[in-house]
């Protein structure tokens, strides 16, 4: 008889009282009745305590039910700004003027953070702070995103100053086809990356920011070369961070980002076009709860069992800014599947002193294939930016 878990699996799950309670948790999931309001000010709160759970500014990675908190991790940090200054739009629309103050000022401990860890270069490095400091195409396009939103609201030299340079960093090292093939992360496959367009969508903000011209037209290059990855039926090649026949929602949800930031940014339809390609086969696997396969194949099959929660949230976050641009009510209500199966993984939603209360999990169950047993910052981060996205159009 095959057992449901490997060994590695059952190890794991014996771990710790956490990864043993975590994992009985999910085999019945618990019917949430909050109003949205209430899942985006709970995960906010988790990445406030996030956040200060380290030096600087920074925000740590998330939590490790079997380690703890872990150290500080830029490429997140720098994209969890805009959030948090939306956010901060959010609660002065609410009248909580004192919260909206607290966000701009955590966003902007964010970004002066991050200016103390970039590079001579104008890279920024990949992993977390304390790991081998190595440039990296994709962690500094996202820094380069909060940096650019941060400057937004403060018009601080210094931060333009430091935006400058990483833009001028990506534009340099970029092959004149407009791919990236240098600089991958040292943690990931090293191939060209298709979801580096989301990198290309921070350095094309950048290039406005800085009315360079040049710096736009490597952006352009880059979503350009990544069309070519794209097959009639909607797949694209090179978008894993670890298996690329069979990559994961998340980098999915990257790709069609940035893709869709590049559509709306320069108003060009075949950017457009490639996600709703996309999209158009992802649909069909959404099930009636809103659980998602985690990984898929070039024939849009599914290759495992788990649901990849962040993910699950980037790709809904798209579909609801792809149903306000096009009018077609069937990516919201595919977005509210997914984004009310992920309530429904959220626990603890009022005991503050327990460190996942308002967290994400990287996967449902908990031991599954993507960041096992963890509550990283980014599922957190997408899951309130689907929310609040999805309350503007309520």
């Amino acid at each position: 008889m095959k057992l449901p878990f490997d060994l590695y699996t059952i190890r794991e799950i014996l771990a710790s009282r956490q990864t043993l309670r975590a994992s009985l948790r999910d085999l019945k999931l618990a019917t949430n009745g909050c109003e949205t309001g209430v899942y985006i000010d709970e995960t906010i709160n988790w990445l406030c305590r996030a956040q200060d759970q380290v030096k600087g500014g920074g925000v740590s990675y998330g939590y490790d039910l079997r380690s703890g908190w872990l150290p500080p991790y830029p490429e997140t940090t720098g994209y969890i700004i805009p959030t948090f200054l939306n956010y901060a739009r959010r609660c002065e629309a609410d009248g909580r003027a004192a919260r909206a103050n607290l966000m701009r000022e955590r966003a902007r401990r964010m970004a002066d953070w991050l200016t103390t860890v970039q590079m001579e270069s104008g890279a920024v490095q990949g992993g977390t702070l304390g790991t081998n400091p190595q440039p990296t195409i994709f962690n500094t396009g996202q820094v380069l995103q909060g940096w650019c939103h941060a400057y937004r609201e403060s018009h601080d030299d210094a931060l333009l100053d430091s935006l400058r340079r990483a833009a001028q960093w990506l534009t340099e090292v970029q092959d004149e086809d407009g791919c990236w093939r240098r600089f991958m992360s040292p943690l990931t496959l090293q191939t060209p990356a298709t979801y580096n367009v989301r990198s290309a969508s921070a350095l094309l903000e950048a290039g406005e920011l800085l009315a360079d011209e040049r710096v736009k037209r490597a952006a352009i290059r880059n979503f350009d070369w990544a069309l070519t990855q794209q097959r009639a039926n909607g797949w694209f090649d090179n978008k894993c961070l670890t298996d690329n026949t069979k990559p994961l929602t998340h980098t999915i949800g990257y790709t069609l980002e940035g893709f869709l930031d590049a559509a709306m940014m320069l108003q060009e339809e075949r950017y457009l076009n490639a996600v709703l390609l996309t999209s158009e086969h992802l649909l069909n696997h959404v099930e009636a709860d809103g659980f998602l396969r985690g990984r898929f194949d070039a024939d849009w099959k599914p290759q495992v069992s788990w649901n990849c929660l962040t993910g699950a949230c980037q790709i809904a976050y798209v579909w609801i800014r792809l149903s306000k641009l096009t009018g077609k009510r069937e990516y919201v209500e595919a977005a509210q599947k997914l984004l009310g199966f992920v309530k429904r993984t959220q626990v603890c939603l009022t005991a503050t002193d327990d460190p996942i209360c308002g967290g994400i999990k990287g996967s449902h169950p908990v031991w599954g294939g993507y960041d096992p047993f963890r509550y990283p910052n980014w599922a957190a981060k997408f899951y309130v930016d689907a929310l609040l996205a999805l309350d503007l159009t309520s």
